[in-house]
Formats: C-alpha cells, structure tokens, sequence
C-alpha cells in the first residue's frame, strides 16, 4: 500500500521550509519536492504541518 505525507526537512536561509511530499511504497520512501513554502514558529515545530496550513483544513 502506498502511504503519501506532506513534511518539511530543514529550513532555508530566510526562515521558510520548502514542504515534500514523501511517498511510501513497499518500505522504500522518495520524496518531491514542491514549489510550495510554510513559515513555522520554532515553537510549533512538534505540531502538525498539515493542520497549521488553511489548504489542508
């Protein structure tokens, strides 16, 4: 079963994190990168993506 998840990696120079999409298919994941970036507050870090971007509610 193919499993997709949308996460960040490591923040760019200005603050922003370019978000990948990271696909899982037999154990073995890859990654794409999109266009798309997200400003994360350092204190939000644990929390889910996802659930701060407005796209995704």
């Amino acid at each position: 079963m193919t499993t997709f998840k949308a996460m960040v990696k490591k923040p760019r120079s200005d603050g922003f994190y370019t978000v990948y999409i990271r696909i899982t298919h037999q154990r073995k994941s890859s990654y794409i990168k999109t266009n798309k970036i997200k400003f994360i507050h350092k204190n939000s870090l644990n929390e889910n993506v996802c659930a701060q971007n407005p796209l995704y509610s």
